[in-house]
């Protein structure tokens, strides 16, 4: 039998998603993210074969999934466009975050 916990967890403003993303699979075990919702000041992504990154936030984060280092978001900017790709170190939170993980 395979138990499951989920888990939520808050990351503070001005603090880099990635990093913070990193430590908590250290600490966990490699959890999986299911999804999660806040605000971005600044969101780096990769989009190959490009990075790109945004800086005029604030951002609304409204999907982010994945494992290990795979880990996929989707946010929007104040007019409503949507924009999409993997998290890259340099991502930076506005107010929270809030991840919603499953630690199997």
């Amino acid at each position: 039998m395979i138990s499951l916990e989920v888990l939520r967890i808050r990351i503070e403003a001005n603090l880099d998603l990635f990093d913070e993303i990193e430590k908590i699979r250290k600490e966990l075990n490699n959890p999986l993210i299911i999804g999660g919702t806040g605000g971005l000041r600044r969101v780096v992504i990769f989009t190959p074969p490009h990075t790109r990154s945004f800086s005029s936030g604030p951002y609304t984060l409204t999907h982010i999934v994945g494992a290990n280092e795979e880990i996929s978001i989707s946010f929007s900017d104040p007019l409503g466009n949507c924009y999409g790709g993997f998290l890259r170190r340099g991502t930076i939170v506005y107010k929270e975050v809030l991840l919603i993980l499953i630690k199997i």
